[in-house]
């Protein structure tokens, strides 16, 4: 049954009945409450955690009748101990130093928030009620990021803990159970979209003549976008290129990252065009041997970029005499920052190669990944694309002036992008060009 029950703590977060010495904290707490051995005992605030609770008790009071009395029940494990054992599980499986600390800051997070000591205080309710607090100052200082995707990510590391706990009898029922992966696809705050021919050309042509940030004068942030647009890597993927990055095979130039530099921690070996090798040069000339071609701080790196992409677009559009509406600028169709430089690679290759092609050079295991979250056509593009493709059959005749311009426009927004295309399929495997 439901009633509010007056609960005794000691200083160091213990739970003891009322008659002992040093309880000296009160709380009290409406929940589930059931007798169990002519004592009533509160099982959870929650009924679905108030079920899992007792049948956890219903089955260690059958194992101790069979003379079974394992060290999963010991429910006053500290948390601090099985987050320690956690890590060797997570160090003995291959995973990487820093997967672990982002684990680990993810359980911290939550540990804090809740005041969890113990094993048998955690939850899913705990875990949502930290997820729906951090929600709310998230909206309130847009600053940080704490949308759907980042609460999943955390959901699926607090259901990871919970199996891991079953799976090596420190529980009786995984806590983390009730723990649902939310839908992220309708999280629009989050939502990119492609720079479009003109937009990547006046951000790389301006840029050069702006000032210093991030640790990079203009000519150097240039060269880092221009890297971004033309080899589809992530920032912490461009923080790791070396002189010694690039290399030639057959005569075609590639930039090369070891597996511990890139997401996948797969090597990398992307193809470029030339022109980009030029633009590189005076880079990899200024750059001691082993040293960063882009001095980017590994903890401050994003927040840093995202300032200077922001400025940048701003700056470059007031450079700019009576710009479009929307140019430059996050619009409904999506935001522009340092990533959607990959939006933009993975677009234009969408235009030109295969799907099969598109999803290697993006490096996704899974190229409906590349598809959903980063190609991103414009419908300026995809009206030239028709135009160039339906509206040249015989179907159809010259309209009128505006109807002919309007043609006309399309058809070198497409040609562009099929120069760019051409560009990388080249640098990629000239045989494949016809």
């Amino acid at each position: 049954m439901r009633k509010k029950v007056v609960t005794r703590w000691t200083l160091e977060g213990r739970r003891v009945p009322a008659n002992t010495p040093g309880a000296i904290a009160t709380k009290e707490v409406i929940g589930w409450v059931q007798k169990i051995d002519g004592k009533e005992v509160l099982l959870g605030k929650l009924k679905e955690t108030a079920k899992t609770a007792l049948a956890e008790r219903l089955q260690a009071h059958q194992l101790r009748k069979h003379g079974v009395a394992p060290a999963i029940l010991n429910h006053k494990a500290k948390l601090s101990e099985v987050f320690g054992r956690y890590r060797d599980y997570q160090v003995a499986k291959g995973l990487t130093e820093n997967y672990i600390q982002t684990t680990e800051t993810r359980l911290t997070r939550v540990t804090e928030f809740n005041g969890w000591t113990r094993i048998d205080q955690i939850d899913g309710a705990g875990v949502e009620a930290f997820l729906a607090d951090a929600a709310k100052k998230d909206q309130k200082h847009s600053s940080t990021r704490f949308g759907r995707v980042t609460q999943n990510l955390h959901r699926a590391t607090w259901r990871a803990l919970g199996r891991w706990m079953e799976r090596t009898n420190q529980v009786l029922t995984n806590p983390m159970r009730s723990l649902e992966i939310h839908r992220s696809d309708t999280d629009t705050r989050l939502k990119r979209r492609a720079y479009t021919a003109e937009e990547a050309g006046a951000l790389l042509q301006h840029v050069p003549h702006l000032g210093r940030r991030s640790l990079m004068e203009g000519p150097h942030r240039a060269a880092l976008y221009a890297v971004a647009l033309a080899s589809g890597f992530r920032l912490a993927e461009c923080a790791q290129l070396r002189p010694e990055s690039l290399v030639w095979l057959d005569g075609l130039p590639f930039l090369a990252l070891p597996p511990e530099a890139t997401k996948n921690r797969r090597e990398a070996l992307q193809p470029i065009p030339a022109s980009l090798v030029e633009v590189l040069r005076p880079v990899m000339d200024a750059t001691a041997p082993g040293g960063s071609l882009f001095p980017l701080q590994r903890k401050t790196a994003k927040t840093e970029m995202a300032r200077s992409v922001r400025k940048d677009l701003a700056e470059v559009r007031k450079r700019l005499s009576d710009p479009a509406p929307g140019f430059l600028e996050t619009h409904p169709g999506g935001q522009l920052d340092f990533h959607s430089f990959r939006t933009t690679y993975a677009s234009v290759l969408a235009i030109g190669v295969s799907s099969a092609t598109l999803g290697k050079l993006a490096r996704h295991s899974n190229v409906q990944t590349t598809q959903k979250h980063y190609v991103n056509i414009g419908q300026k593009l995809l009206h030239g694309a028709v135009e160039s493709a339906i509206g040249g059959q015989v179907w159809f005749s010259p309209g009128s002036p505006e109807q002919r311009k309007t043609v006309k426009s399309g058809e070198i927004e497409l040609t562009k992008l099929k120069a760019a295309v051409l560009a990388f399929k080249e640098a990629a495997n000239p045989e494949e060009i016809s």
